[in-house]
């Protein structure tokens, strides 16, 4: 590639922007979610988390700047921290004044989201989140687990989605619903939840 590409400026510029860009604790997502859970409590677990997704892609604010092709993060600022409610909150609820001034992984944090993480959110995930659930479940065991070994991130939850870009891209939304609409007429009854 000849020196001075569009595409090399375009790239740095972006770069910078991500490097320089300040990181905060977002609890965007954490309000959607919750919401939906709320709404929704008669519901499975699976058609809540289906509903939260779909509030999710179409609330959450999306941040775009000039030289990017594609867009959309998890969160409007490009490195900002998302707190998943859901799997675990007891962490946060725990350590959210300090995260901008702890040694490693620092992320500034807004008074008006701790106030409303703590006074809605945290309320209502507390006991019923998936670290609450496997604390319940099998707490003792993980505990002596930890006498012998170390568990990173025993007392929360994290974890990482790896989607199949490659289908997303060639399919699309449309075509990945006609796909699931298919496989709705034949999937067993115990797939039917899924599919739906």
């Amino acid at each position: 590639m000849p020196e001075n590409h569009p595409l090399d400026s375009r790239i740095e510029v972006l770069k910078e922007k991500m490097l320089s860009a300040p990181r905060f604790a977002s609890i965007e997502q954490a309000r959607i979610i919750t919401r939906i859970y709320q709404e929704n409590e008669e519901l499975s677990v699976p058609k809540k988390r289906a509903l939260s997704l779909k509030a999710a892609l179409e609330e959450l604010e999306i941040g775009v700047e000039p030289e990017e092709l594609i867009v959309g993060n998890r969160t409007k600022g490009v490195r900002y921290g998302v707190v998943f409610p859901e799997s675990g909150c007891s962490w946060i609820d725990r350590e959210f004044e300090t995260l901008p001034t702890r040694p490693q992984d620092r992320f500034l944090v807004k008074e008006e989201e701790i106030k409303e993480f703590r006074e809605t959110i945290y309320p209502y995930w507390k006991g019923k989140s998936m670290e609450d659930v496997i604390r319940q479940r099998d707490g003792q065991h993980i505990d002596a687990i930890a006498k012998v070994v170390k568990i990173n991130q025993k007392d929360h939850a994290q974890g990482h989605i790896c989607p199949d870009v490659k289908r997303w891209l060639e399919k699309g939304p449309a075509g990945l619903k006609a796909e699931a609409l298919k496989k709705l007429e034949t999937c067993a009854e115990d797939e039917r939840e899924f599919y739906e």
